[in-house]
């Protein structure tokens, strides 16, 4: 089972290692009552998840790693829809030209992954992940 693994940016650490454990045979309990307080930072939000290049890689990476490559090319290009949504909102609603690059680039940064490293070997970002081969 191990520790949560590197290659994962940003989003996506807990839901392999929750994936992993109940491979394992345990169980996931909710703890309703429990907190957690950022003491350095705070949480990006859903906000970043949608917008940012790792936040989407990250997702990407889950499904590249724990699902069949149908089911990672199907997850993929139903975030590339949504991409293509909020682009296509950008242009509706007027909301500036730098808004529109930082979408176009979103979706063309994301088009563009093919594949990912064996676990351990880079971090999202970088050059051969975000690449793909």
């Amino acid at each position: 089972m191990g520790l949560p693994e590197e290659n994962f940016f940003f989003y996506g650490e807990d839901a392999d290692l929750s994936l992993r454990i109940m491979r394992a045979g345990w169980r996931i309990q909710l703890l309703g009552g429990a907190r957690v307080i950022h003491l350095v930072s705070r949480s990006a939000g859903p906000e970043y998840r949608e917008t940012s290049f790792e936040g989407q890689q990250s997702i990407l990476y889950f499904f590249y790693k724990n699902r069949s490559r149908v089911v990672f090319r199907l997850a993929k290009a139903l975030r590339l829809l949504g991409v293509l949504r909020r682009l296509a909102s950008c242009l509706i609603t007027f909301k500036g030209r730098n808004e529109l690059e930082k979408t176009w680039d979103l979706f063309w940064q994301m088009w563009k992954v093919r594949s990912f490293p064996p676990p351990g070997e880079t971090r999202p970002g970088e050059e051969p992940l975000a690449g793909g081969s």
